[in-house]
């Protein structure tokens, strides 16, 4: 994941109601942990890192906090978090 102080190394969760990321702060025992409502998302967008690899999804909740998490299998993870905003029954969200 990559926020505006870090790039951090972690793993990332989908549950029911949300996206969770937990990671430790390099050089540092320092736990974090970011969380994402499935409720609060305004967008879910799959791009490209150093513009050749798809393996980038940026989420945007709705107060315009910007997510930028890498991961292996992004339609997959794209997928995944769509069907469950779909599941708890959210108007369709931009999606790209």
């Amino acid at each position: 994941m990559h926020d505006s102080e870090y790039v951090l190394s972690g793993a990332m969760y989908l549950t029911d109601k949300r996206i969770v990321f937990v990671s430790l702060v390099p050089n540092s025992n320092t736990k974090v942990t970011y969380s994402v409502s499935l409720y609060d998302i305004r967008e879910i967008k799959m791009e490209k890192s150093l513009f050749v690899f798809n393996n980038i999804l940026r989420v945007v909740d709705v107060n315009d906090n910007r997510y930028k998490f890498i991961v292996k299998g992004q339609k997959k993870w794209h997928a995944m978090i769509s069907m469950q905003i779909d599941q708890i029954g959210l108007q369709p969200l931009s999606v790209s």
